[in-house]
């Protein structure tokens, strides 16, 4: 979620940023004293959550929960839909046009 939030690119920027910056990593609930995860362990919890149905388990409820105590409608829920750009490919090159070369002389 922090990777989001604060626009890291890549694991490896937000496991650097969690190693330099103290606010950064106490806001992500690490304390000093804590060892920062490896790349590969995000990478590891990543896949690990992508194949199992925990995230939703967790937030079908809490959707519920809300809509009974009054903070979500019933008639219209909407789950968010930011944009994240994909990193799977480059973007498209501009091609300049050639210019002519002046003539010379008269």
């Amino acid at each position: 979620m922090a990777q989001i939030v604060e626009r890291i690119p890549f694991v490896t920027d937000l496991v650097k940023r969690l190693k330099s910056d103290v606010a950064f990593r106490w806001y992500c609930g690490f304390s000093l004293n804590d060892r920062i995860p490896s790349e590969s362990s995000y990478t590891r919890l990543v896949t690990m959550l992508n194949q199992s149905n925990g995230l939703s388990l967790l937030f079908n409820p809490l959707v519920l929960s809300a809509m009974n105590e009054g903070f979500i409608a019933d008639d219209a829920v909407a789950i968010d839909a930011t944009h994240v750009e994909a990193r799977d490919q480059a973007p498209q090159k501009e091609t300049k046009p050639i210019k002519q070369p002046k003539k010379r002389g008269r």
